[in-house]
């Protein structure tokens, strides 16, 4: 890797994608909006490997994620962001993050020399995708059982809850602030 390279892999669900619930079908921001794009746009070499619906990727998983890791390496950074859809479909905040730490603990060893960061995505706030208190409150949760999960692991975290991301009217996706607020976040951990 060049001295001056700076790459960073991002995994995640849509918000790391850069789903925009306001087109009439699936539709992305532009890249001039996501938080991955402003990346991009500060000088990293960014991977995106966001997919709409994503859930922390579970053991029969791990290999592909481990070779995703390898083939974009050498990187700076490995970022992490998935739970919202678990939370979001009925699992606790604590199963979630025990998925997380054996996640973690699984890709650690094809990082090379880059970093893995564990984002807790923000809590979910009422909106048409989310209708019930329940739901946020687990996704309240998701930050302490993150943090506990990366201290177990020796990875890097941040909670995007304390970023001032704000969400669309579904309770779920970030809005195009949102993304901005999230990169200077991000920004923060990884300059």
């Amino acid at each position: 890797m060049a001295e001056n390279e700076r790459k960073i892999l991002c995994l995640g669900d849509s918000n790391t994608y850069g789903y925009s619930p306001d087109g009439l079908f699936s539709s992305r921001y532009k890249e001039s909006v996501r938080w991955t794009g402003l990346l991009k746009y500060a000088g990293w070499r960014v991977y995106n490997r966001g997919v709409n619906g994503a859930l922390v990727p579970s053991e029969h998983q791990f290999e592909s994620f481990a070779d995703t890791i390898e083939s974009a390496s050498p990187l700076c950074f490995v970022t992490v962001m998935y739970g919202t859809n678990d939370v979001v479909s009925g699992k606790s905040a604590e199963d979630t993050g025990e998925r997380m730490e054996r996640f973690l603990g699984a890709v650690k060893g094809s990082l090379g020399n880059a970093r893995l960061v564990l984002i807790a995505p923000p809590p979910v706030k009422f909106g048409y995708w989310v209708p019930v208190q329940s739901v946020i409150s687990e996704s309240e949760k998701l930050a302490a059982c993150y943090k506990n999960a990366a201290e177990k692991q020796g990875v890097l975290f941040c909670d995007a809850g304390s970023w001032g991301v704000g969400l669309t009217g579904d309770g779920v996706h970030f809005t195009e602030d949102g993304h901005r607020a999230f990169f200077d976040g991000l920004s923060e951990i990884i300059k």
